[in-house]
């Protein structure tokens, strides 16, 4: 259902970087190391990062410092997180 973080065609799992690179690159496509095979970011997966990208800049504006900081700590939390909240088909 939700697309999985490896290739389907030979199992090879996505590196972390490559991961972050198609999230900060507009989610570009992912090929695959192994064999070549061309991944695309589901929408349920851009939608899901959308909507927690959101909160914490809701949360900077909403409150002053300790809003701010919260939600850079949150925005950095999700960049490092993001090769486990990404999914590909």
């Amino acid at each position: 259902m939700f697309g999985t973080t490896n290739c389907k065609n030979c199992g090879e799992f996505f590196k972390e970087d490559k991961i972050r690179n198609s999230l900060l690159s507009n989610y570009k496509p992912i090929e695959c190391d192994n064999c070549g095979t061309t991944h695309y970011v589901s929408k349920l997966s851009r939608g899901v990062y959308a909507l927690s990208v959101a909160i914490p800049i809701v949360l900077t504006g909403i409150f002053d410092f300790v809003g701010l900081v919260l939600g850079v700590s949150i925005l950095i939390l999700l960049y490092i997180l993001s090769p486990y909240l990404m999914w590909f088909k």
